[in-house]
């Protein structure tokens, strides 16, 4: 299993869905899983320390305290049917207990109730990703040599600033 910590949430400008980012801070990867707005939502006001109250994940971490157990970790360990699942492990008065979650709701719990989160290893090595900010950066732009630009000089005729046509 590798532990790992949710770095932001963000909104994809091409499709519009929710992303959560899960980095490994032992390495450069990072695993995305997709969420929908609600769920945006309230890992963007539980990671600002503003988790808003009397939601569905309130109810949960009430019930796992009313029994007077203790969540212990999460761990993101299925992909089926195109979806991640997680696993809520808790210890309770009658031994460990381990219940079935999307990770997305699994996620906020985790952080609510300040528990470590962990991506099943075989998981993690399929989907994640180097971290943009990790990946080598390029090299400034420069203007062209005057090589290049002989080069190019066949192609001078495609490129002019008046269009072809008139409106």
């Amino acid at each position: 299993m590798i532990q790992v910590i949710v770095t932001g949430v963000r909104q994809d400008l091409q499709t519009y869905q929710y992303q959560v980012f899960l980095y490994d801070p032992t390495s450069t990867r990072q695993m995305t899983i997709w969420v929908d707005p609600y769920i945006a939502d309230a890992l963007t006001a539980t990671l600002q320390g503003k988790p808003r109250t009397l939601g569905a994940h309130d109810l949960v971490i009430h019930v796992i305290r009313a029994w007077d157990a203790r969540l212990v970790r999460i761990i993101i360990n299925k992909f089926t049917n195109n979806s991640f699942r997680a696993t809520l492990i808790l210890d309770t008065p009658q031994g460990t207990r381990s219940f079935e979650s999307k990770p997305s709701d699994a996620i906020v719990i985790a952080l609510r109730m300040e528990v470590p989160i962990y991506v099943a290893k075989d998981l993690f090595d399929s989907y994640a990703t180097k971290r943009p900010q990790d990946i080598k950066k390029l090299p400034p732009a420069r203007p062209p040599t005057d090589e290049e630009r002989k080069g190019l000089k066949p192609f001078e005729d495609a490129f002019h600033d008046e269009p072809d046509f008139k409106l």
